[in-house]
C-alpha cells in the first residue's frame, strides 16, 4: 500500500493557487481480499508531519481484483498560501473505524485488533507535495517581476 502520486485536479500540476483547490492522490494496493468492506483514508500534513485538519476517505472500499490503484480527493480550503502539504493515507477494516462528521476517523473501542492494515507517510518525498499559493518567502519577489 503505498501513494503513487499527488496533483492538482485542475491542471496535474504540484502547485495550487493561493485559494486552494482539489488534491488528487493516488493509491496503489496489493494482496487486498477481493470484495472484503476497507475504509481508506488520509489526512494533509506540513513536512514536518503537523495535520491540517484536511481530510478524504473512501468510507466503503471493496477492491475487486487483489491489487490495484484508487484516488482520494482532498478539498484544501483557502487560508494556506506559502505552504507545503503532503498525504497521510492508510487502509482499515471498514467495520473497526468510524469517520466522524469533521471527517477525522476514529478507531471503534471494541474493535478487534489490528484495526490499520497498511498506511504510507513519506514526510521526505518532494513528488508528494503540494506547494499552495506562492511559497513563503518569495511574495516580494513575486510581486516585483
Amino acid at each position: 500500500f503505498n501513494v503513487l502520486s499527488v496533483a492538482d485536479a485542475s491542471d496535474g500540476n504540484k502547485r495550487l493557487h493561493g485559494e486552494g483547490g482539489k488534491v488528487e492522490v493516488t493509491v496503489g494496493y496489493e494482496n487486498m481480499v477481493e470484495g472484503y468492506k476497507y475504509t481508506i483514508w488520509g489526512q494533509m500534513l506540513t513536512p514536518s508531519g503537523q495535520s491540517r485538519g484536511i481530510f478524504a476517505a473512501i468510507p466503503e472500499f471493496a477492491p475487486s481484483t487483489k491489487a490495484g490503484e484508487v484516488t482520494l480527493v482532498f478539498d484544501i480550503p483557502s487560508g494556506l498560501d506559502g505552504t507545503s502539504v503532503t498525504p497521510s493515507v492508510g487502509i482499515y477494516h471498514q467495520n473497526r473505524v468510524e469517520i466522524r462528521e469533521d471527517g477525522n476517523l476514529i478507531w471503534l473501542l471494541d474493535a478487534p485488533k489490528p484495526v490499520m492494515i497498511a498506511s504510507d507517510t513519506d514526510l521526505d518525498n518532494e513528488a508528494l507535495m503540494i506547494e499552495v499559493g506562492v511559497p513563503f518567502g518569495q511574495h516580494e519577489y513575486a510581486a516585483d517581476n
